[in-house]
Formats: structure tokens, C-alpha cells, sequence
């Protein structure tokens, strides 16, 4: 199996000064689960997943749930609103490190 035949090649991404509510605004928009965060340059500094989106929404239910991939549209996220503060802060204070393969 050779990678590059895998990959995604209209990846949705989102820069590390971005903020939370930015990135959930994409997730929402382009029905992803996983934003890949990236630096200036476009170089990959980190990811952003919908479960650490649905952390700050709603923490204890990502407890209860190892996989996210049935969720869809869904409705329970508008349960709790983060603090606006929260909303604000950028995308690199919660993203995690990414684990990626190169095309070649």
C-alpha cells in the first residue's frame, strides 16, 4: 500500500492563531472531525480534533465515549456555551502534537 493513494488531497486546515470558536465554526462548516493546525508558513504544528472541541462543551461526556465517528450534527453540543474568554483563546492552546506520514 503506498500512502500518497490515501491521502486527502483538499485538506481543511486552520492556523495555530486561530481561535476556538473559529475552529469549531470550521468543524461545523465543513463537517470534518480532525483540523490539522498549521503555521504561517502552512507547515503542520498540531491537530485539533472534535473530541477536544466537545471537551470544553461538554468534558464529561468525552469520558463516556472512545469514538467519535457516529456523531452528526450534533445536537447536544449547544447544551453549554463556553465563556466567551474561551472561545477566544487560540487554537494552539488546545491543539495536540500531530502524527503524520509524508507523501513520498
Amino acid at each position: 500500500m503506498i500512502i500518497k493513494d490515501h491521502m486527502k488531497r483538499s485538506v481543511i486546515s486552520i492556523k495555530g492563531t486561530a481561535t476556538i470558536k473559529e475552529a469549531a465554526q470550521l468543524v461545523m462548516e465543513h463537517n470534518v472531525g480532525t483540523l490539522p493546525v498549521v503555521d504561517e508558513e502552512n507547515n503542520l504544528i498540531g491537530v485539533l480534533t472534535l473530541a477536544d472541541l466537545l471537551s470544553i462543551i461538554m468534558p464529561d461526556f468525552i469520558d463516556l465515549v472512545e469514538s467519535f465517528k457516529f456523531v452528526h450534527n450534533f445536537g447536544a453540543v449547544e447544551a453549554r456555551i463556553p465563556a466567551p474568554e474561551v472561545l477566544a483563546c487560540p487554537v494552539s492552546e488546545l491543539m495536540k502534537e500531530a502524527v503524520y506520514a509524508k507523501e513520498n
